[in-house]
């Protein structure tokens, strides 16, 4: 028995052999499937080569067949690789490194998205105070010397370097002018009536321009906006009424919900037969009231009142005159100055100058020469030796027509200023307007 096995091991030798190359012919025959690399971002299969490679642990440099090529393509090796200690290494610092990564782009893109926010409020802050675009990157500059940091030779930067500039200030402002326009827009169209305001005018350049105002209600409060300054070919009633109408539509505002237009009162405007509240009211809505601001009324009318004495005439003219006569020389204003110092005056008073375009200019100019007349009197009377110009307004302040018809104008015109000033409030109802005016007349009455 044993000279039988004897005989019949080297048969099972090499049958052994021959199973052992099979198996191995098997190995190399086998073909590497593409799925097996989803969810495996770090095997490479090299066609060349017949090989499996572990980028994960190349890139750390170590030592295993992966490393080296691992030529026995089946799923089972990858497993293996997949639990063996250096690969798992490999792996959490690769995990760490895209972490880290993710970390340092979000710092970054918060930084940027920082940077851009002040850029924007630094450009929207200047638009609001009518300051210049071309100021924006200084502005920025002074504004980052006020952060102050433990480093002192280290600068603090609010802004990212690629949006400091002019051009950039204005796109942002464009993008800033859309937003807030479209959520006035919304609130317009929310509102259950709206009113249009408008006014004309003509530039420097003399080309016809309108202002357009819409006033609406928000959460039941009356709002006044702005909505527009648009260029006219003509300031004729047609063109006016063209615009505004093609200004809701293209805003996409129900034009029959606009229920009021106000204007200056121009008979282009208020004209009973073809102004602009006609034709609105008989092509946009048949009730819509047409009405003349309050305001401009109240100037007009004392303006009408005022040219039906002939004193008050003059009396203008000696007031523009006492202004100008300080406007035009820096060291008669200096003079006037130290004189009101000199006579303990509270707070020194500058001769405000009238403008026939400013409501309210009338009443201060009447009032500040009213506050520092002692000071003037003796500026004109200290000059008048040797200016024939502070000899002639001293004959005018210190006569009895000049002295009466200041006083009756301070307290006319205090009272008037004090009206218009209300007027122009943001909100007033008629019932509020009339109250004012009756209040008003009975104070110039009483």
């Amino acid at each position: 028995m044993d000279a039988d096995m004897e005989e019949n091991r080297p048969e099972k030798e090499g049958r052994k052999r021959k199973r052992s190359s099979e198996i191995a012919k098997q190995e190399t025959d086998r073909k590497f499937l593409p799925h097996w690399q989803h969810e495996r971002t770090w095997l490479v299969y090299d066609t060349e080569q017949n090989s499996m490679f572990c980028t994960l642990c190349q890139d750390l440099k170590m030592d295993n067949s992966f490393t080296r090529g691992c030529q026995s393509i089946r799923l089972i090796r990858i497993r293996e690789h997949e639990i063996e200690k250096n690969h798992v290494y490999a792996v959490s610092q690769a995990q760490r490194s895209c972490e880290q990564w993710e970390i340092a782009k979000r710092n970054a893109l918060l930084q940027t998205k920082i940077g851009v926010l002040n850029c924007m409020n630094m450009a929207y802050c200047l638009a609001k105070e009518d300051v210049a675009m071309a100021k924006f990157p200084s502005f920025l500059s002074a504004t980052e010397c006020l952060y102050v940091t433990d480093d002192l030779s280290k600068t603090v930067n609010i802004g990212v370097e690629s949006y400091r500039n002019e051009l950039k200030a204005r796109e942002f402002i464009m993008c800033l002018a859309d937003v807030i326009r479209d959520s006035i827009l919304e609130d317009i169209r929310l509102s259950p009536a709206f009113a249009i305001g408008v006014d004309e005018s003509t530039d420097i350049s003399t080309v016809e321009e309108m202002v357009m105002y819409s006033w609406y209600l928000k959460n039941g409060i009356p709002v006044t906006t702005f909505l527009g300054l648009y260029a006219m070919p003509k300031a004729d009633a047609e063109s006016i009424t063209r615009t505004i109408k093609e200004t809701v539509l293209n805003y996409d505002i129900e034009e029959s919900r606009c229920f009021a237009f106000g204007s200056d009162g121009a008979s282009v405007m208020t004209g009973c037969e073809a102004g602009v509240g006609v034709r609105l009211r008989n092509t946009v809505e048949p009730h819509m009231l047409a009405f003349h601001c309050l305001a401009h009324k109240l100037a007009l009318c004392t303006k009408s009142a005022a040219d039906g004495i002939e004193f008050f005439g003059n009396f203008d003219t000696i007031l523009h005159s006492i202004a100008s006569y300080f406007s035009r020389s820096g060291v008669r204003k200096k003079i006037f100055l130290d004189i009101q110092k000199a006579l303990g005056f509270e707070s020194v008073i500058r001769i405000a100058k009238d403008c026939h375009t400013r409501w309210l200019s009338k009443g201060f100019s009447g009032e500040s020469v009213y506050d520092t007349l002692p000071a003037l009197v003796e500026e004109f009377r200290s000059s008048a030796a040797h200016s024939d110009i502070a000899k002639t307004l001293l004959s005018h302040v210190t006569s009895v027509e000049f002295l009466g018809t200041l006083c009756f104008y301070k307290d006319i015109l205090h009272k008037l200023n004090l009206l218009s000033k209300c007027f122009q409030a943001d909100n007033i109802d008629f019932e509020v307007a009339a109250d004012l005016v009756q209040g008003t007349r009975v104070g110039l009455e009483a």
